[in-house]
């Protein structure tokens, strides 16, 4: 068997689930509440946003048109979804509507014991399916490479993920793979794995975004191989599941974004197809159903 042919066996049997591809067909959707985050991550895949983010009474709403036309998941991002003072209510809301609910945060504002007598851990760990915290390297250099927010983003990060661990939420690790941390993968596994609750843990081979990222292609791009590579020689001994996510998926999807404009990607390039503000909620349904 050649070296090749050995890694990409190596690769399919770490694979534990298939990608998920943002499609509507498969009932899933993201939507991305806030404009702003905690962090100014380097290799970030938005560029900066401005405007009114949509009220928590429109994702609901929104939600509602969403549960009419048989989604069954939401992905709640951002910027990040716990800056907004209203966090709690959105995830309720859409909870009581039966949704699958995912969330994607840093997390910073656990750490915080104001921000938790709003966001009560115990109950929201009973709404939210999935909540998930990225995690880029297992030291403090490794990790600010790409997460360029905190000098002690893997203290934080670690005592976030005991938090969560803590009060039963359940867990998916989000790492983007780059260039600086592809000999790192198992070190960052052995660590993740420390917390009973981490179900699950997303691959993410680097892909350039904004326009930011796309200056910055050169310093964190990994090849197709080398992420493959790099994801086989991971050994799953506390067998969680491992999903790698090519760039080829992020580059085609669809999501709300946090001032209602519904977005199209093909081949990285983003286009407005219409915004929620502007039509009725027949109209939402119209549009999205085709």
């Amino acid at each position: 068997m050649s070296i090749i042919t050995a890694a990409t066996s190596a690769y399919e049997n770490v694979k534990k689930e298939p990608d998920l591809v943002y499609n509507y067909c498969v009932k899933k959707i993201s939507i991305l509440v806030a404009n702003n985050c905690f962090g100014s991550c380097e290799g970030c895949y938005l560029d900066k946003r401005f405007g009114d983010e949509l009220s928590a009474n429109r994702i609901i709403n929104f939600g509602k048109i969403l549960k009419q036309l048989g989604y069954e998941e939401i992905t709640l991002s951002g910027g990040d979804p716990l800056i907004r003072g209203d966090i709690y209510k959105i995830v309720a809301g859409l909870n009581e509507l039966g949704f699958s609910l995912h969330l994607d945060t840093i997390g910073k504002p656990l750490l915080n014991d104001g921000f938790l007598k709003n966001f009560p851990p115990g109950e929201a760990s009973k709404m939210i399916t999935l909540i998930g915290v990225p995690f880029d390297g297992s030291t403090e250099e490794i990790f600010n490479q790409f997460r360029t927010n905190s000098p002690s983003i893997k203290k934080d990060t670690l005592e976030i993920l005991e938090l969560l661990d803590k009060h039963g939420f359940h867990i998916s690790i989000n790492t983007v793979v780059h260039s600086g941390n592809t000999a790192d993968l198992q070190n960052i596994y052995n660590l993740i794995t420390n917390f009973p609750n981490v179900e699950r843990w997303e691959l993410h081979q680097y892909a350039p975004l904004s326009e930011k990222s796309k200056q910055l292609k050169d310093k964190f791009e990994v090849s197709e191989r080398d992420f493959e590579g790099a994801v086989a020689k991971i050994d799953n001994y506390k067998n969680i599941v491992i999903s790698p996510k090519l760039n080829t998926r992020k580059l085609n999807f669809k999501y709300l974004d946090f001032n209602g404009d519904f977005i199209k990607v093909t081949g990285g390039i983003k286009q407005t197809v219409f915004n929620i503000n502007d039509f009725s909620d027949l109209e939402i349904v119209k549009k999205i159903s085709k």
